[in-house]
């Protein structure tokens, strides 16, 4: 069975955490919510997305127009964004051994293909899948799986956060958790993820053994 390999964004393939925290930080005063601080990024990467959102003033109310203008304001930056290194190469032989590839992001089609285009590889991915909100993720990989017309069993996410785990195990699919990311590892291996890795290469070494 193919196996069908889908990859979250930031945090994930992208070098994109500070840029995001910069971007979040520049709206944030518009929202009425507090700014991230340098020295706060390690505790915030050792706390649950509600921790988060309670220390920050986060209401869920908020969250639909400030997702929008993170991203808005996140596609003027993207040129400004690097792979996570090795990631690049990571996704090149995946592709080379016979896996889809595909994303799921918060970002727009629009900035993850500029993004692809810039670095050379937007062959490499057979599809670009958005997500609107910030929750829900188990609902988009479940209309995911059902539009590409895959099986459960053939589909690996890979991701950098806690919520990503428990979207996976909602809709019964394996997952990688990468702990360069938004979360610690220590974060990570508290929600049981299928696989956890340190560097990029241990994602080859995975597959390798599929």
């Amino acid at each position: 069975m193919k196996k069908t390999i889908v990859f979250d964004f930031d945090g994930t393939l992208a070098n994109s955490l500070q840029i995001a925290i910069e971007v979040y930080n520049s709206v944030a005063p518009y929202f009425n919510t507090r700014r991230i601080r340098n020295e706060e990024i390690n505790h915030f990467r050792n706390s649950s997305p509600k921790e988060i959102f309670k220390e920050l003033n986060i209401q869920n109310w908020k969250l639909p127009l400030l997702l929008f203008f993170v991203k808005y304001q996140f596609h003027k930056k993207v040129n400004k964004v690097e792979f996570i290194d090795g990631m690049k190469e990571v996704v090149i032989e995946l592709k080379n051994s016979g896996y889809q590839l595909g994303i799921l992001t918060n970002n727009s089609k629009n900035t993850i293909q500029k993004f692809l285009m810039r670095e050379g590889i937007e062959n490499s991915f057979s599809f670009i899948y958005t997500a609107k909100s910030f929750y829900g993720k188990d609902k988009k990989l479940e209309k995911l799986i059902k539009d590409y017309n895959l099986e459960k069993e053939s589909v690996i996410y890979i991701g950098d956060e806690v919520k990503d785990i428990e979207a996976c195990k909602k809709v019964g699919i394996s997952i990688v958790s990468v702990s360069w990311g938004t979360s610690s590892s220590t974060m990570l291996k508290t929600y049981y993820p299928t696989y956890l890795v340190n560097n990029p290469e241990e994602i080859l070494t995975i597959f390798a053994d599929m």
